[in-house]
């Protein structure tokens, strides 16, 4: 492609376009348009401006890039233009400092090999558009946004592996601190559940050292589920269970649950005065959140298993 693409957007979806987009140009007023854009409607997205004075005009838009900036004002040649939320980016900058996405127009975010650059205006929900969202986000919104943006009442599943894996960690981590403690109790819960059947196993005769792997070690202690006993049995399955289910909950519905949590804090944001405290305590991420998370799971079970075995 000849045609330089430096900070132009699409005429439909209003996003960034660069010079690995496949980019088409209306026939009458050169407007730049993603090949998809272009095709979705099947006309220009500027049409009704044609043979008006509003038409777009590339030679225009192109004399208001190179207008000399004031002094002391760095040019846009050491600036370039994230992928993910639009926002300008000092020379050098290998990341998004707002959304975490690369600043490489090669590179692509781990897992989306097919990163579709992100409409800031699109509407999400209730007048919170994905730049406001982003903004609350910040870290990997490049993932969470396009997300939000499928996501609705009707719609609420998806799969979040991180949710999946550390529910209660994951949860802390993005400021969700009730879904968090909630998670918390429920797998300590579960945690739990397993110590009358540790009981019965510790009151068991040793298993013989020629024992190996965990079939012979499963099948010598088969030979005592009368000792164990059908309650403690029952508890460590009722346990398991439990626990699967918090993690395939969290992973199903964690992005949806926190997608109406960064639509509510976006809508306190606008609604609060000192915005400043507002975006400290609703924006980003807190690995304090996560840290206590896993604390809480690796210490309270043990402290419990002293009074309870």
């Amino acid at each position: 492609m000849s045609l330089n693409t430096k900070n132009q957007k699409c005429a439909v979806c209003s996003a960034y376009l660069f010079t690995e987009d496949d980019i088409v140009y209306c026939p009458i007023c050169g407007a730049p348009h993603h090949r998809e854009c272009y095709m979705n409607i099947g006309k220009c997205g500027l049409e009704e401006f044609h043979g008006t004075d509003k038409q777009y005009r590339r030679e225009l838009h192109e004399e208001e890039q190179t207008e000399t900036k004031p002094e002391g004002e760095k040019s846009a040649s050491n600036r370039s233009v994230c992928r993910g939320c639009g926002m300008n980016l000092e020379e050098g900058v290998p990341y998004c400092t707002n959304c975490g996405m690369p600043s490489s127009a090669g590179a692509a975010p781990f897992g989306l090999p097919h990163f579709e650059p992100i409409n800031k205006n699109a509407v999400i929900e209730d007048g919170v558009t994905a730049e406001d969202a982003a903004n609350v986000v910040r870290s990997n919104s490049f993932r969470y946004i396009p997300k939000f943006l499928k996501l609705n009442s009707a719609q609420k599943s998806s799969w979040n592996w991180a949710a999946f894996l550390l529910p209660n960690a994951w949860f802390g981590f993005r400021k969700m601190y009730k879904e968090s403690i909630i998670a918390t109790i429920l797998m300590i819960t579960s945690t739990v559940m397993f110590f009358p059947f540790t009981i019965a196993i510790a009151a068991l005769p040793l298993a013989d050292e020629n024992i190996k792997n965990y079939i012979q070690l499963s099948q010598y202690y088969a030979q005592f589920l009368d000792e164990i006993g059908l309650i403690p049995l029952l508890l460590l399955f009722l346990g398991l269970v439990l626990n699967l289910v918090i993690r395939i909950v969290s992973g199903v519905y964690g992005d949806y649950i926190y997608r109406q949590r960064v639509v509510q804090s976006c809508t306190l944001i606008k609604q609060t005065e000192d915005k400043e405290a507002a975006l400290k305590k609703y924006c980003g991420t807190s690995f304090i959140g996560f840290f206590l998370s896993v604390l809480a799971i690796e210490f309270i079970p043990s402290l419990l298993s002293i009074f309870l075995i």
